[in-house]
């Protein structure tokens, strides 16, 4: 017993430095508006909550890119001029070639080409030619997704452009130079609809994948992601480095309350250490001491362990401990799941648990 519960406190101390450290690394540069041209105030919604990153699906007609998800919905009066390149020249220019007013957070446009690749990319290179404002700053980068170019392809385009990446394509170390990010379908991969946690082999599919583009240096985005707050703390747990969202106003909220949410303890307070002095004696016993807790489980109990410095009395007992079900996932989000049994033994006698 005294090993699992070693264990446990390394695991426990692990999760804590790593996944902490994790999600304190995200804020709202992170957060990609998912189809924001069907937002009721295009780009505008998504810059003004401080988006690291913005999606364009556009159509070629008549030598200019309409912006729509379907033909159905196209109109003259939604280009990605119209609707982005004229807004972000008019952000450049008022923040003195900044996309933000801080200065220091960029904006990545990833234009989503439906149809006629070569001339909807020809039309864009031709209008992008009245924008060196954006095509020259070093805080925007355009990316190009859906219909694009084969990587050997890539040098033939100005260096302004990025290409979104596939995980299963080999690229040279020139054209990897060229991949702006990669992007996968999450439905294709796994088949967890947000809630819970993902199976344990969904997990790891989601890790491994986010795995590979970390290796080759570039950020990762799935997208058809489940879109609401359960989901996209599965998916910082992943480490997913772009979390696609329609809902603009709540993941901004979530990602902003993320330092409020972590607090760090500077100081650890003495824990008990029972001395077992009369562990093996038979006498008399003088007092029990029942302790009944209400509420109490392993989510309750890991919340002091961490705020303490991972150390906490609960965890130094001999004989007893507890039992482990997948808690070091569930813990987070669940308040009755995972672990909430704890055993004891009289001496050379089995564990009994009671739950």
């Amino acid at each position: 017993m005294k090993i699992f519960k070693i264990g446990v406190a390394l695991a426990l101390g692990i999760w804590s430095q790593n996944y902490a450290q994790n999600y304190l690394n995200y804020s709202v540069a992170n957060a990609h508006s998912h189809n924001d041209y069907m937002q009721d105030v295009p780009f505008w919604n998504a810059y003004y909550a401080h988006f690291g990153s913005i999606e364009a699906d556009v159509f070629l007609v008549k030598d200019q890119l309409w912006v729509a998800h379907t033909e159905k919905e196209l109109s003259p009066d939604r280009t990605l001029e119209s609707l982005y390149l004229k807004n972000i020249s008019r952000q450049l220019k008022l923040n003195n070639g900044h996309i933000y007013s801080e200065g220091s957070q960029k904006l990545q446009l990833l234009i989503d080409i439906k149809r006629d690749e070569k001339a909807s990319l020809a039309a864009l290179i031709n209008t992008l030619k009245k924008y060196p404002e954006i095509t020259g700053n070093p805080e925007i980068k355009i990316v190009i997704t859906g219909e694009r170019p084969k990587p050997e392809d890539f040098k033939n385009y100005p260096s302004y452009l990025y290409f979104d990446g596939d995980l299963n394509q080999n690229y040279t170390a020139e054209q990897l130079k060229r991949v702006g990010m990669f992007s996968e379908s999450f439905t294709d991969l796994v088949k967890w609809s947000g809630k819970g946690i993902p199976r344990d082999e969904e997990t790891e599919k989601i890790r491994k994948e986010v795995e590979k583009a970390h290796a080759q240096q570039k950020p990762m985005r799935f997208y058809g992601t489940p879109d609401f707050t359960n989901a996209w703390v599965n998916l910082i747990d992943a480490g997913v480095d772009y979390i696609n969202t329609d809902h603009i106003p709540d993941l901004k909220r979530f990602m902003n309350s993320i330092p409020k949410n972590f607090y760090k303890n500077t100081v650890a307070y003495e824990t008990y250490q029972p001395t077992y002095k009369t562990d093996g004696l038979h006498q008399k016993v003088k007092n029990v001491i029942l302790l009944i807790p209400d509420g109490t489980s392993l989510p309750q109990y890991y919340a002091a362990f961490t705020a303490n410095k991972r150390k906490a009395e609960r965890f130094q007992h001999e004989s007893d401990g507890i039992i482990q079900n997948k808690f070091l996932q569930r813990l987070r989000y669940r308040f009755c799941s995972g672990i909430h049994c704890f055993c004891y033994r009289r001496k050379n006698e089995k564990y009994i648990c009671r739950c």
